[in-house]
């Protein structure tokens, strides 16, 4: 199989600079400015979700970001996001809006350090083609729309943290270096409790011990960096806990909250099916056909690794933070987010390993392959996130298997046409076909997104927010007790005699009003207090992902 070091070592000296200049006259749009062209295309994707509101603990951060007090006293983390969160509220007005454009800025932010190691590792022509893919991924799209630390801060930290490494000369790292390098990863410290800044480290170590530095060496280099790491970070942390932070401090949450929360899911078993639950979901996210296409680069660089470069340590780190999330975090499908900052640097492992493959690619074809592949996606799969989320959550495992079946024979026959296609007329290889395909995911999941109307934390398809608070607005009474999400009871403003969530029917059903709730979660409750509701209550009104009960 193809080796995955770098095509430009393979040409001599003196036809480096011919071989880019080939690559820019090759690619279309090579010569534009790639950055602000992959910025217009994440903004263009972005913009159908601004209007919708934060769901689910988002509605967090925006509590407290209300004040530079409460922002600086963020509850059980590090206070770096809430304090960026509230200096664009500041700015720019008190509206979740002001955090949208925090997380906007973000993503260029990641795009432009991105641009800056692909120019480090010397891609050539094919940057442009690979910062605008990063730019239309969805998860690199939702995730600076999810209000989270993880893409908004997290990302572009340590993609900061990567760049210095990867521009340094292998033989100018000296002890000055990873002592910086260090202080890099220690500011990624700061937008919460995260062992991703570790597993750079880890990876570090991993890849100079790999590729012929001496072990005690990079024993070394890695003992500096996280030393570093963790002077830039735990003294400050340790006087910010005990000057800022009322009531238990964010070492006793980690301790005990979130030990009593974690416990009970690895007791119960759930946790062993996170790890199939989130591949799936980061499939269907990613599209199979990117899915494919990385594990087809990651077992050239395996075959090849000596041969390979900086890819390597790419690869170290992806798979540092894709095995530690996927086995060691125990919530269930769809909390994708913790996977950051694995996406941006997916697509660009792949992208090192098909530079030469995409350069000879004849695009007129392979845009009408993009198009024709949306629309059968689009008309036929809609959204695989949501639909075999739908199904899951109401445990229709009948109805998910037959989804899956019917979206694994729309792909495969969708390749198969394409790849005909292709072959006879494009010149392109079944990897670009791959890329092509992978667009055309893309691109058909934001158009069943954007017209569905999803909330922003899309990887959960929750539609109808607005419409259920407008409705609690005008037809619940303030003296009522209500049954209610808190989200949703925050964007009302409203303050009811007595608010609780569903766990709170199970002892006085009678003693409730309203039962405004998500429908995913009627479907988890037992067959016996949903019949206690029926009997109790009489369903208003379905409002998308919304179910209303009244009292009889």
């Amino acid at each position: 199989m193809k080796s995955m070091s770098n095509p430009i070592d393979k040409v001599p000296a003196n036809d480096k600079k011919g071989w880019d200049e080939t690559a820019e006259r090759t690619l279309p749009f090579a010569k534009c400015r790639s950055l602000s062209i992959s910025a217009a295309l994440y903004l263009a994707l972005a913009s159908p979700f601004l209007l919708q509101l934060p769901m689910h603990e988002e509605v967090i951060h925006i509590r407290d970001t209300a004040s530079w007090g409460r922002a600086l006293a963020y509850y059980c983390h590090p206070p770096l996001y809430a304090l960026l969160g509230k200096a664009a509220r500041t700015l720019l007005g008190d509206s979740f809006l002001s955090l949208y454009f925090l997380g906007a800025a973000s993503a260029v932010l990641s795009l432009f350090f991105l641009w800056r190691i692909m120019k480090a590792l010397d891609m050539g022509g094919v940057a442009p083609f690979a910062l605008a893919f990063i730019a239309i991924m969805p998860p690199f799209v939702h995730g600076s729309l999810l209000l989270e630390m993880e893409p908004v801060v997290l990302t572009p930290l340590l993609l900061v943290a990567l760049l210095y490494y990867i521009r340094a000369p292998t033989n100018n790292k000296d002890a000055a270096f990873y002592l910086k390098a260090g202080f890099l990863v220690g500011l990624a410290m700061w937008a919460k409790y995260f062992f991703t800044p570790f597993l750079l480290v880890f990876s570090i170590f991993a890849y100079e011990a790999s590729t012929g530095v001496n072990i005690k060496r990079a024993l070394r280099n890695s003992a500096l960096t996280l030393l570093s790491a963790l002077v830039t970070f735990v003294p400050f942390y340790l006087a910010y806990a005990y000057f800022f932070i009322d009531g238990p401090n964010s070492f006793e949450f980690i301790a005990l909250n979130k030990t009593q929360e974690g416990a009970p899911l690895f007791a119960s078993g759930v946790a062993f099916f996170s790890p199939l639950t989130k591949i799936m979901a980061m499939t269907f996210w990613l599209s199979p056909f990117f899915v494919a296409l990385f594990v087809i680069a990651a077992i050239s660089s395996v075959t090849g690794w000596r041969r390979g470069g900086v890819e390597n340590l790419i690869l170290i780190l992806i798979a540092s933070i894709f095995f530690f999330y996927l086995l060691l975090h125990p919530y269930p499908f769809g909390e994708l987010k913790y996977f950051y900052p694995i996406y941006p640097l997916s697509a660009l492992f792949v992208f090192i390993f098909l530079r030469r493959e995409l350069i000879e690619m004849r695009f007129a074809p392979a845009l009408l392959v993009v198009a024709v592949s949306a629309v059968l996606f689009y008309m036929i799969a809609d959204d695989p996130l949501y639909e075999t989320l739908l199904r899951y959550r109401a445990r229709d495992y009948t109805g998910l298997a037959s989804y899956l079946l019917v979206y694994t024979a729309m792909n495969a026959a969708v390749f198969a046409m394409a790849r005909l296609f292709c072959g006879c007329r494009a010149g392109m290889t079944a990897r670009s076909t791959l890329v092509a395909l992978s667009i055309a995911s893309f691109l058909s999941l934001f158009a069943s997104q954007a017209t569905g109307q999803y909330q922003t934390r899309v990887q959960y398809g929750e539609t109808g927010a607005k419409e259920t608070i407008g409705f609690v607005r005008a037809a619940i009474p303030s003296w009522n007790a209500v049954v209610i999400p808190g989200d949703i009871m925050y964007y009302t403003g409203m303050e009811f005699s007595k608010t609780g969530s569903l766990t709170a029917l199970s002892s006085d059903l009678n003693n409730w009003d309203w039962i405004i709730e998500r429908r995913v979660n009627f479907a988890r409750l037992a067959p016996d207090q949903v019949r206690k509701i029926d009997l109790a209550f009489e369903p208003v009104m379905d409002l998308g992902s919304y179910q209303i009960y009244r009292k009889r």
